[in-house]
């Protein structure tokens, strides 16, 4: 929940965040992000782990849908201001069953169908569940998130660069920073470029010329 889902909330808040300047809108996408593994409250002290939490009501991507599109139909009736931290909460939910279908069964179409689909089927290897997905190749997309996430809140939180000025982040630190994250590659390089919103120089990213004003 919190190596995936959490940051893939946070790249979602930010990219809504762009679309429509609104307080508290990542934070409601990185809620939607996590809420629904709130399933695990049950799993573990109710079920007792005798029925798989992506059985439940809360990992039906039918259920939030619908609930989204109800609230939004209800909230856009009444006149409701805050129509877009609702999207971004119910994107957020439906940006979870779609990471969660990569290699953990997703039943689509429930409660009308309940065949589960997956992109890539985890093998119990291990006895602990835990280690068999832990130690499987899809787990790197997961901590792919993780660190785009870092790069992304490193990237937009305000910043000092060497004189003092607020509101702007040296090329050096930010690459001091990515580097470790993405290497010295060109592809590391533009992943940050795209997460800091501008253009890097084509050199080697430890030798940035100039500053860089991210807001």
């Amino acid at each position: 929940m919190l190596i995936a889902h959490l940051p893939s909330g946070y790249i979602l808040g930010m990219l809504a965040r762009r679309w429509r300047e609104m307080p508290g809108i990542v934070a409601a996408a990185m809620v939607g992000g996590v809420i629904p593994d709130i399933d695990m409250l049950y799993f573990h002290l109710v079920d007792g782990g005798r029925t798989h939490h992506h059985a439940y009501i809360t990992h039906w991507p039918l259920f939030w849908m619908a609930a989204g599109a109800f609230c939004l139909a209800v909230s856009r009736w009444f006149g409701a201001t805050r129509l877009p931290l609702i999207a971004a909460f119910f994107a957020g939910a439906l940006l979870h069953m779609m990471l969660d279908a990569v290699a953990s069964p997703i039943m689509w179409l429930a409660p009308f169908d309940r065949h589960a689909f997956e992109l890539v089927t985890v093998p119990a290897r291990y006895e602990n569940w835990v280690l068999s997905f832990v130690l499987h190749w899809t787990f790197t997309y997961r901590t792919y998130y993780l660190r785009m996430g870092f790069v992304a809140l490193v990237a937009a939180a305000p910043a000092r660069d060497r004189r003092g000025s607020k509101g702007h982040l040296s090329s050096h630190r930010l690459c001091e920073i990515a580097t470790p994250v993405y290497g010295h590659s060109s592809v590391g390089r533009a992943a940050v470029s795209k997460t800091a919103g501008r253009r890097f120089e084509p050199c080697c990213p430890c030798h940035f010329p100039r500053e860089i004003s991210y807001l």
